[in-house]
Parts: C-alpha cells; structure tokens; sequence
C-alpha cells in the first residue's frame, strides 16, 4: 500500500470514529448511565472498556453530553446505552451485572 493510501485510510478512519452525541442527535427516551467523567476523555477511557461488551436487548453505548439532555445533570460526558422507550427496557439490559453502579434514568 503507498504511503498516501494509508494516510487516506487513516483519515478516514478517524472520520468514521463516532464522538460524544451533539444536541442535534439527541434522542429522547430512557438510558442505562454506565459511568460519567468531566471531560470527553475519560468517558471514552470508560467506553473502552464496555465497548466489547454484548448485552441482549442493547441498543449500543456511546458517549453524550449531559448539558445536551434536559433530565441529565449539565457539565458531564456519559457512557450510555440507549435510548430506550421505556424504564424497564433499559433495566432489562442488566448492565448492573457487568458494570456495578450502572443505573436508568430519562434523558428527555
């Protein structure tokens, strides 16, 4: 592969690479809160870490801005799993089993 083949595959892999959710890809409903830092790195060390992981019933984790949800307290970046329509849906996921301190709680 030439060296400006690789380096437009890696820009387009940073491309694709899916950040914190924006206030315009908000979606209202219910979600498993996984753990939550002050800044976006330290969420994504947390999704890291869950991003393997395969639950029945999850819908995907991804990072979020907690100031983008009205139910959320502002100023956090969130793993999540969701949304959900309903509480029970994302409690059904068990992610408490694989995450302890993992709680449901409605974005919007």
């Amino acid at each position: 592969m030439s060296p400006v083949a690789a380096a437009v595959g890696a820009i387009l892999l940073c491309l694709a690479a899916p950040g914190p959710a924006s206030a315009s890809d908000r979606q209202c409903g219910w979600y498993v809160i996984l753990g939550c830092a002050p800044d976006a790195y330290g969420a994504e060390k947390t999704l890291e870490k869950v991003r393997g992981v395969v639950l029945p019933g999850s819908v995907g984790t991804h990072v979020v801005e907690t100031g983008d949800y009205p139910d959320f307290n502002p100023g956090l970046f969130c793993v999540v799993d969701g949304p959900f329509e309903s509480q029970a849906q994302g409690e059904n996921v068990h992610w408490p089993d694989m995450v302890p301190g993992a709680y449901v709680k409605r974005g919007c």
